[in-house]
């Protein structure tokens, strides 16, 4: 893309590291605001999800290689933050943004305590909490951790081979966990900017259940896409669901009469499919990232939510490629709390834009 940046280039080591094998420059908050002027490409080829932290001027990306990268958006440096020493899956940072969680995709399935884990990395104080759980039948490691408040988190697992997992819902003070429900291996999870409304798309089945969990009166609504589901996406008030499928994109208003309504249905089958969708956090702007089975044609754009009509590009060439409908591949989007920056990962690494520049 034309005058877009680089990072990436010179990764430092992990010398010089505190007792909890620290190494990058999180801690205090910055003064000013935070923005990106271009985009930018972050050369971490092992990449797997990535969350801003505006109170700092960080992005956080997890990696397979257990390694957490930090992003200074300021200085423009790519440099390791912590090291966590197993293949890392999903994050999510606090509503405060004082504590990212980052889950971890490897179990301990032996010994007398069998559990698998999430951690909490007090980016403040620079330290690192592990939160284990006693791992239920053929438990294999964390998938996604969600913050619904400061003080608590959802928490989906994998699974060794197919199968059920609970949904958990965490004190972040105590680590006691609650059990709220089962749902499929690897479902990816998506909180309203209002944090009303947790939006849930279970994985690995072909009735590809969607659900709307309400954080407030702990209840759910589930609606059958019957297609296979690995991402989606939720509106900042929660009435309205993004779910990228094969065959294209669903679009579902949670109705007055507190249902799913019939889908809207954008995009063609294999021709034009989304593989994720995220919610401007004070707009009505959709952002989707587009593919075809070949490859060759990708966008990310931004709809109106209400009319579903275009009204810019961020990139027409990202370079994305078929996920083979997994959660983490190319094309998963996460957006500022501010709405002013959105990333994407693409192949061998993230790509991080101004979310409003092209509207401008």
């Amino acid at each position: 893309m034309a005058g877009e940046g680089e990072a990436g280039a010179g990764l430092v080591g992990l010398g010089g590291t505190d007792d909890d094998g620290w190494a990058g420059a999180a801690g205090a908050a910055t003064d000013g605001d935070c923005a990106l002027t271009e985009p930018v490409f972050l050369a971490i080829p092992d990449r797997v999800d990535l969350v801003f932290d505006e109170k700092r001027c960080f992005v956080y990306v997890s990696t397979s290689s257990g390694v957490v990268q930090s992003y200074d958006i300021r200085k423009k440096a790519l440099r390791p933050l912590v090291d966590l020493g197993d293949g890392l899956a999903g994050m999510d940072l606090s509503p405060d943004q004082n504590t990212l969680l980052v889950a971890d995709t490897v179990a301990d399935p032996y010994g007398p305590d069998p559990h698998n884990k999430v951690f909490a990395l007090d980016l403040a104080r620079r330290r690192t909490r592990p939160y284990t759980f006693a791992e239920e039948s053929l438990e294999s490691g964390t998938f996604m951790p969600l913050f619904v408040n400061d003080d608590e988190f959802l928490l989906t697992s994998m699974f060794a081979g197919s199968g059920w997992v609970p949904l958990r819902r965490v004190s972040l003070d105590t680590g006691d966990a609650v059990k709220l429900r089962d749902v499929l291996q690897n479902t990816m999870l998506a909180l309203s900017a209002d944090g009303s409304t947790v939006a849930l798309a279970e994985s690995n089945i072909s009735s590809g259940p969607a659900s709307r969990y309400s954080v407030a009166f702990n209840e759910f609504d589930t609606v059958e896409t019957d297609w296979f589901l690995y991402e989606i996406g939720i509106s900042r008030d929660g009435s309205q669901f993004a779910v990228p499928i094969y065959g294209g994109l669903y679009i579902y208003n949670y109705t007055y009469t507190y249902s799913f309504g019939e889908p809207v249905k954008l995009g063609t089958h294999a021709s034009h499919y989304a593989l994720a969708a995220t919610y401007s956090p004070d707009s009505d702007i959709v952002y989707v990232s587009w593919n075809d089975v070949s490859g060759s044609e990708s966008s990310i754009e931004a709809l109106d939510s209400n009319t579903f009509e275009p009204l810019f590009i961020l990139d027409d060439d990202p370079g994305l490629v078929h996920t083979g409908n997994y959660a983490f591949g190319s094309g998963r989007l996460r957006i500022a709390r501010s709405g002013d920056m959105i990333g994407a990962t693409i192949q061998n690494g993230v790509r991080l834009y101004p979310a409003r520049a092209a509207a401008q």
